[in-house]
């Protein structure tokens, strides 16, 4: 089934459950947000199948929020039937637009077991620093240079440390599942620009009598990898510290490229996060002016930019978080608004003490929210690079396994990042 089709089914479900509710309440209140309601999905019901995916997917986001709107003001307790079964399908909804054709959920990588890797000092891109912050100290060595990107000019934040020294305290977020046993890496991976990345092998095989050839020995993670033109990327370090990891995460950003086949879905993505900057710039200024775009990118991660659901992982509003991490926000009562709810996650996570915004850090963050399993591996993580040069296939698909021939479908976070620079947006709060 399409995804318009799939949606108009979920919405002329919810329509039913609607209509059935309102014979049966005499507040006022709720009946005006019902007839709402009923108008908005009559509306994205008819028009539904005569739009293209990413347009169809822009009004299932726009019919949550009345749905939404009905079980908030629903005067019955939180057990009643019709509010049950409007939860359910804003439930469904929110699968259908986080795992449909526009996007997914990916799974939470579990975090690898590693060795700490010394200081690899680097030059890293800002975006913004809030005012009143301390210049930092800049480090040496090039920065890779960007096959069709533009690099901005390079600074470096304060040491990885305690809170406020531009780096998020450690994560309480447990991860779903003990790491997984890492098959070996492949060896250099070899990308054209604007196509996915394909292996290749390292050195030649040599062939003994008989003509059976000798398998090439698996490279470890921390072999180089190239793109077309020559330029060297940085290895996939296995450490989980920003200090080791930032020349990397700089040189990777100035080197990625949206694949052509991608464009649309980008596109897409792009304009969600600009219409929703105002929203998302509230909640980054009450937490000491955290990056709206930082905040938006997390949003289309996890919950596919439906404000129907939890920051934390996408589930629905109407109770607290099911999924990892379970049980969020501890405080208040349910349904809980967006912003609440994103503001308790990003807390959670450290956010509102972080005062180093600058590129790297920002990819930092962000694959650290989802986890480091794809680094014990060699492999880049889809959250991401997904829908660029540097990420062909391989992700975590259920509680901790990761399928080596699944790619994501997701645009990862850093693609949007670059998008937004490209059309020239400010990203900061």
């Amino acid at each position: 089934m399409s995804f318009p089709n799939e949606a108009r089914g979920r919405l002329t479900e919810a329509r039913n459950v609607l209509i059935d509710r309102r014979s049966q309440t005499n507040d006022p209140k709720e009946r005006a947000a019902i007839d709402a309601a009923i108008r908005e999905v009559n509306e994205n019901v008819g028009t539904l199948n005569q739009l293209a995916l990413l347009d169809a997917a822009t009004i299932v986001v726009d019919a949550t929020k009345a749905l939404e709107a009905v079980v908030r003001s629903a005067r019955l307790g939180p057990f009643d039937l019709h509010v049950k079964a409007l939860e359910g399908v804003l439930e469904k909804i929110g699968d259908l637009l986080r795992n449909g054709e526009v996007g997914e959920h990916l799974e939470r990588a579990p975090e690898p077991v590693v060795t700490p890797a010394g200081p690899a000092p680097s030059a890293s891109s800002p975006v913004s620093a809030p005012a009143g912050s301390a210049p930092a100290p800049t480090a040496s060595g090039p920065t890779t240079a960007s096959p069709g990107g533009v690099s901005a000019p390079s600074v470096v934040s304060s040491a990885e440390g305690s809170a406020g020294s531009g780096t998020a305290p450690t994560s309480t977020r447990p991860s779903t599942a003990p790491p997984v046993s890492a098959p070996p890496a492949t060896g250099p991976t070899t990308v054209s620009p604007g196509s996915a990345s394909t292996p290749a092998s390292a050195g030649s095989a040599t062939v003994p009598p008989r003509s059976v050839p000798t398998p090439t020995a698996p490279k470890p993670p921390g072999t180089p990898q190239t793109v077309t033109g020559g330029v060297e990327l940085p290895p996939i370090g296995t450490s989980s510290n920003f200090t080791a990891l930032r020349s990397e995460l700089d040189a990777w950003f100035n080197a990625v490229i949206l694949r052509d086949d991608c464009k649309d879905k980008v596109e897409w993505h792009t304009k969600q996060l600009i219409k929703h900057q105002s929203r998302y710039r509230d909640v980054g200024l009450s937490l000491n002016r955290m990056p709206w775009a930082m905040i938006g990118v997390i949003h289309a991660m996890e919950c596919g930019f439906n404000f129907a659901c939890h920051l934390h992982n996408g589930d629905p509003l109407t109770n607290r978080t099911k999924h990892v991490p379970a049980g969020q926000p501890q405080m208040g009562t349910p349904p809980f608004s967006w912003e609440n709810s994103a503001v308790d996650a990003l807390t959670q996570e450290g956010f509102n003490t972080v005062t180093d915004w600058s590129i790297p850090h920002m990819l930092y963050l962000l694959e650290k929210f989802n986890g480091f399993g794809y680094r014990k591996m060699g492999k880049p993580t889809p959250y991401l690079w997904s829908f660029s040069n540097l990420y062909e296939k391989g992700k975590y698909v259920a509680d901790g396994r990761f399928d080596p021939q699944s790619a994501s479908k997701q645009c990862g976070a850093a693609i949007m990042v670059k998008a937004l620079i490209e059309r020239g947006t400010d990203l900061s709060s």
